[in-house]
């Protein structure tokens, strides 16, 4: 008896009510029967067409010359592999059933290999730039015109500034300025113009933002014990802006979508997502990468201006103390800066280690009395309350 095989399956065909109908596909051993509610229509495999077709290849089309404008398909696929074996009466006008349905199921290995192939290179481009996120971001970061640089510090700083108190006082900003001074003219290269502000704030704390925008609190300048504690810190802020570490940061965080543009050549979308982001970086936490890179370039910045670079390793240690002494609390409330600048301890071993191998240890500045003066001139520029706090 000869073995019936079932599938479901779709004809389309004008003498159909809405042109099409669902009924079952009978495979028999020399026929494609499809059966509906209403009838049915036998396609003899003999000359039968096999074709595949639909969204990603996945239906199985079958038509016949014997019954023009009559289509059915089904999709299931496994329909092909039944009719492998089954190969119609040689016809000199139509391929054999079997070479159709070999011929299809190679042009479907084809297309899915060149789908994997698509999907795995996809991936490896991605994982590629993942990869190379920190080498890309750097280049990326170095194209950016300093103006745009210096545009995003200053809207983050006008943003940040509102409801804080600045100290402007002539006399304060003038003695910061002579204290800075041998620090900040020995920065290498021009790209910035850094501009220092003081916030009357009791928090241990200090920031840089692009650009050059640099703020100090009071509570920070009160307590170091030296201008070269003070100009330890600000080294190390300024390092974080000579490096880009913001940006860099910024464009870690927006995405690698972006990022494919502007290695494509279009920076315009980057510059947007920038400005949105920005207020980022007022509670940014640097990578313990970034840290380093900040310390190490800090360090040389006060070398060369001839400023003892023991100051940023005294004033790091004393910060590392007070915060071992606090309880938690304590620590985010007064102590910002260490929450900012995670890692201490390793962080003096390493700036402690370049400091013992410094060949040259003594010809340093001396600007205790500048300094002095400057500390002096901050606790009479601010309320005893604030002093008490």
């Amino acid at each position: 008896m000869e073995q019936q095989i079932e599938y479901p399956g779709i004809a389309l065909n004008d003498g159909l009510r809405n042109g099409k109908t669902g009924g079952r596909i009978i495979l028999t051993g020399s026929s494609l029967r499809f059966s509906w509610d209403q009838g049915s229509i036998e396609l003899p495999l003999q000359d039968i067409v096999v074709k595949r077709g639909g969204s990603s290849g996945h239906l199985v089309f079958f038509e016949h010359h014997a019954y023009p404008g009559w289509v059915v398909y089904t999709e299931k696929k496994s329909i092909l592999k039944k009719l492998k074996g089954r190969s119609s009466p040689y016809n000199p006008y139509k391929p054999e059933l079997s070479q159709q349905v070999t011929h299809i199921r190679k042009k479907t290995l084809g297309l899915r290999a060149i789908i994997v192939a698509s999907i795995l290179i996809t991936a490896a481009l991605i994982y590629g730039l993942y990869l190379l996120r920190t080498p890309i971001n750097k280049a990326i970061a170095k194209s950016i015109p300093a103006e745009w640089e210096i545009a995003l510090g200053e809207s983050v700083f006008k943003g940040y500034k509102e409801g804080k108190t600045l100290i402007e006082d002539a006399e304060i900003l003038t003695s910061l300025e002579t204290i800075t001074h041998p620090l900040l003219s020995n920065i290498p290269g021009r790209r910035y113009e850094y501009h220092l502000y003081i916030i009357k704030d009791p928090t241990i704390n200090a920031f840089a933002l692009p650009g050059g925008y640099v703020v100090l609190h009071t509570g920070l300048l009160l307590a170091a014990e030296s201008a070269e504690e003070v100009l330890g810190v600000l080294a190390h802020e300024i390092s974080h802006v000579t490096l880009q570490h913001g940006i860099r940061k910024l464009l870690d965080s927006i995405g690698l979508i972006l990022i494919i543009k502007a290695v494509l050549g279009d920076p315009s979308g980057i510059w947007g997502e920038l400005i949105d982001n920005g207020a980022f970086l007022l509670n940014q936490k640097f990578s313990r990468g970034f840290e380093q890179e900040a310390d190490e370039a800090g360090f040389l910045y006060l070398v060369n201006a001839r400023i003892d670079p023991r100051g940023m390793i005294g004033f790091f240690q004393r910060l590392k103390e007070e915060s071992e002494k606090a309880g938690t609390l304590a620590l985010e409330e007064t102590l910002n800066f260490l929450s900012t600048h995670p890692d201490p301890g390793s962080r003096i071993e390493y700036l402690d280690r370049k400091w013992q191998q410094l060949e040259k240890k003594t010809g340093f500045l001396n600007l205790d009395t500048d300094f002095q003066v400057f500390k002096k001139a901050i606790k009479s520029c601010i309320r005893p309350s604030f002093l008490s706090q």
